[in-house]
């Protein structure tokens, strides 16, 4: 049973206990909460099996990695700032 089963049946298991209660904001709050985790379960359901997509075949990663290597090379060729400027002959 994966996680968003077992927080669905927490959902529900709240729900009923609070439908002994009344508590009208709370309650809308917990048909909300019930519903998305509802929505949640159906969607993971639908889903195929099977590896959703890898670090090393996804675009978005592969462009984050790139721009980061980029930015490191970029980084390196610049000097190092040691806080140790220039004197403006202030203070």
């Amino acid at each position: 049973m994966g996680a968003a089963a077992r927080t669905l049946g927490d959902a529900w298991f709240d729900a009923r206990q609070a439908s002994r209660h009344e508590d009208p904001p709370a309650d809308e709050r917990r048909r909300a909460e019930l519903a998305e985790w509802e929505r949640i379960d159906q969607l993971l359901a639908a889903a195929a099996p099977g590896p959703r997509t890898t670090p090393d075949t996804d675009g978005v990663v592969r462009a984050g990695r790139a721009a980061d290597a980029a930015a490191g090379r970029e980084g390196a060729r610049r000097p190092l700032r040691t806080g140790k400027g220039p004197s403006t002959g202030r203070g």
